[in-house]
């Protein structure tokens, strides 16, 4: 019950105080003894990860970006944004973040590197290394990006993007090469 609620309490206060999308939360019900589910609204979307590489335009990633630093404003981590919990609506081609089992709120900003090095391996894995790494470095500005180098290895990712990043042998080298080429200040020159 309580880990329904927390969900429940941090999808909403992600809508409400730091104004990302979300499903609006419907309600918290009891379905059987001791178990619980959450209902919200209905989106008529698909998910990022079900996409074509094709249909994944750079816009769209700009736009779930844009959606995670709202997100992190807010002082909120959503600690599984993968693009499994990334939906894209049918109708606007907006999308929506889902899922906020994991989360929490005000915490330090350290903490957002663990979202944003997830969203980048997890998108790579959809439209490849420098595409991903190039949308975010525009979205998180470079310092940010190189801020979060460290962090970017299989130890700090999710078991599926880890799983779906093994699928593509040598694509976590090619992000983490990518991240240093975007976070260069000038030309030859690493800070």
């Amino acid at each position: 019950n309580r880990t329904i609620e927390h969900e429940a309490y941090i999808t909403m206060l992600a809508k409400s105080s730091a104004g990302v999308r979300v499903p609006q939360v419907i309600g918290v019900f009891r379905v059987a003894h001791n178990s619980y589910a959450m209902a919200t609204e209905l989106i008529q979307s698909d998910g990022l990860d079900k996409l074509s590489s094709n249909a994944i335009t750079d816009k769209m990633l700009q736009g779930v970006w844009e959606q995670i630093n709202t997100l992190h404003h807010g002082r909120i981590i959503h600690k599984d944004l993968r693009c499994a919990n990334i939906m894209i609506e049918k109708a606007t081609g907006l999308p929506w973040i889902i899922d906020f089992g994991f989360s929490e709120s005000a915490i330090d900003e350290k903490s957002f590197y663990k979202d944003n090095v997830e969203f980048i391996a997890s998108s790579a894995t959809k439209v490849g290394a420098e595409r991903a790494v190039h949308v975010a470095s525009k979205a998180l500005g470079r310092k940010a990006l190189r801020d979060a180098l460290p962090y970017m290895q299989y130890a700090a990712l999710s078991g599926a993007t880890t799983t779906d990043l093994k699928k593509q042998n040598g694509l976590l080298v090619s992000i983490r090469e990518q991240m240093l080429i975007e976070s260069k200040l000038d030309a030859g020159k690493f800070i």
